[in-house]
């Protein structure tokens, strides 16, 4: 009844949350999601992307998928051979992941999967084979606080994950943010939100490139007429390397990374 309002904000809201429950609720369910950044540490534009279809089995706890991912930068040299193996200093693998995996069902921000696949090259090194078996998984855990102030939060990320392609290596993500929030003028209207990062990452081998803290401010807003989706963000690091035998660089850096966010459910 309320799609069919004739006022246009109430059935744009609550076609906007048709299209929420019928993704969150049906048996199949298409998802992609996009990240491009750019980053002034490594001069250098990023992109993570995946495309995934899930199928929701009735009685059991865990939704298989069929994963695309897509991995990669522009200026091409995101990895490089070394003495101890493929060495992600960039940030980037350069490649096309094939996978199939499964989740279980998100329960009070916590969720588990595990995939494998195989990994393509799409760009032509002679140092490096065209197409490797991949195999990831992890433990993602995530939760939001209002904060005590009005309009302030308090948000964290983390990420427990395991990559067979970096020397079956395991890595933790931690992003955490407090902030406050600029109310918008509706739910599709403009939203800024401004915050403080505190991330960190550290890994089982110790690799001078997955052990890092950073801090600083950031910003990330939406305007009116943007997909609902649709979220650009901008932060100003402070980082520092936390293992730095073999870093070729300085052990403090900056980092100025500016990009969006867009995902979006069928």
């Amino acid at each position: 009844l309320a799609r069919r309002s004739p006022d246009e904000k109430v059935a744009s809201e609550a076609a906007q949350a048709y299209q929420t429950l019928n993704a969150a609720e049906g048996r199949r369910r298409t998802t992609l999601w996009t990240m491009p950044l750019l980053s002034s540490r490594w001069r250098n534009l990023f992109n993570y992307s995946q495309l995934k279809a899930e199928f929701k089995v009735p009685l059991l706890p865990l939704q298989p998928y069929f994963s695309l991912r897509f991995i990669g930068d522009v200026r091409g040299s995101s990895l490089r051979a070394t003495p101890l193996g493929i060495n992600p200093q960039y940030f980037s693998e350069s490649s096309v992941i094939l996978g199939v995996g499964v989740r279980t069902v998100q329960k009070h921000g916590v969720m588990a999967w595990a995939e494998a696949g195989t990994a393509v090259r799409y760009l032509n090194r002679k140092d490096l084979p065209l197409a490797v078996s991949d195999y990831r998984g992890g433990v993602s855990v995530a939760h939001a606080w209002r904060g005590p102030v009005a309009h302030s939060f308090v948000e964290t990320n983390n990420d427990a994950v395991y990559i067979s392609r970096f020397q079956n290596n395991g890595i933790l993500y931690s992003q955490n943010r407090i902030g406050y929030q600029l109310l918008g003028e509706d739910a599709l209207g403009t939203r800024i939100a401004f915050y403080w990062n505190l991330n960190a990452t550290v890994d089982v081998r110790r690799l001078y490139w997955a052990n890092f803290a950073e801090t600083g401010p950031g910003i990330r807003f939406r305007v009116v007429g943007m997909p609902p989706g649709l979220l650009f963000t901008a932060n100003y690091l402070r980082g520092a390397n936390l293992v730095n035998p073999g870093n070729p660089g300085r052990p403090n850096y900056y980092d100025l990374r500016l990009g969006f966010w867009y995902a979006i459910s069928r």
